[in-house]
């Protein structure tokens, strides 16, 4: 019997974590069903097609499932080790999802002057802004080829050629990507000079990446202590765990101590939104 009672232990704080992890997942899941009923009523709304959100959250949901083991071998307790494994199979997959969505959005930004000066050199060859397109999808950075490639796949299928030009606006919804598939909106709707357009608009974009490079460079310190400083009550935490238990043992193994754990850790995610909020740099 003293060898089954260990793994009965074991058993019980499984099925626990397992019920907490299953909750997470449909309240996940939820979520994003309402996420997508919404973008349906509005296709081209939806988020770039270049990221494949469901192989991102299968990777955040495998991640999240190794670390209770990882907490229960370590000697965390049950409460806490449920807590962490609901908390990171529900917003990982946000986090990651939102990482990827913004090194895309960075990347296609960065690969607009260029990009847009091959256009305004096809324009000025004689050609028409859909084959100027096809022309930018042969010589034009991945990240920005696809972007235009499926705008002339939807041009196929009869969307009107501004309507395309558009969807990719509301598919990379930045300040560059805007300026510029509005000014070619406009310029076809207007007859205004549209090479001459495309290529201050791509100096604009151009011009506008260095300040921001510049932006970040100088402020590089200042974010490197609001990392320092949200991540010093996860070491706190840790350490306590590690170093004093019989502390640890009264914030995780009393009423009274798992309601202040949970107002902490309330208020230090409060505390970390307004530090990333602060620190990001709008040009």
């Amino acid at each position: 019997m003293w060898i089954a009672e260990p793994i009965m232990i074991y058993v019980a704080h499984g099925l626990v974590s397992l019920g907490g992890i299953l909750i997470a997942i449909y309240f996940q899941r939820r979520i994003l069903k309402k996420k997508k009923s919404k973008s349906s009523q509005k296709a081209s709304q939806v988020s770039s097609h270049q990221i494949d959100y469901d192989l991102i959250r299968k990777n955040g949901l495998i991640f999240a499932l190794i670390s209770f083991p990882l907490m229960v071998l370590v000697g965390f307790p049950l409460f806490l080790s449920v807590i962490i494994t609901g908390g990171l199979t529900f917003l990982l997959p946000w986090f990651l999802a939102r990482k990827a969505k913004q090194d895309l959005y960075e990347a296609f930004d960065e690969s607009m002057p260029d990009s847009l000066a091959g256009i305004a050199s096809s324009l000025k060859a004689g050609l028409t802004i859909q084959k100027a397109m096809e022309v930018a999808v042969k010589s034009t950075p991945e990240v920005f080829a696809k972007e235009i490639d499926h705008s002339l796949k939807e041009y196929h299928l009869g969307v009107p050629i501004d309507d395309a030009l558009n969807n990719i606006r509301l598919r990379i919804p930045t300040t560059s990507s805007n300026m510029a598939f509005g000014a070619i909106v406009i310029g076809r709707k207007l007859g205004g000079p549209l090479p001459q357009i495309l290529a201050r608009v791509a100096e604009t974009i151009r011009k506008r990446l260095e300040v921001e490079g510049k932006l970040k460079a100088l402020t590089a310190q200042g974010r490197a202590q609001g990392a320092i400083i949200c991540s010093a009550p996860v070491l706190v935490f840790f350490g306590l765990a590690f170093m004093s238990k019989d502390k640890f043992q009264i914030l995780t193994d009393t009423p009274a101590g798992q309601i202040l754990l949970s107002f902490c850790i309330i208020l230090w995610l409060v505390g970390m939104a307004v530090t990333w909020r602060v620190m990001q740099l709008e040009v």
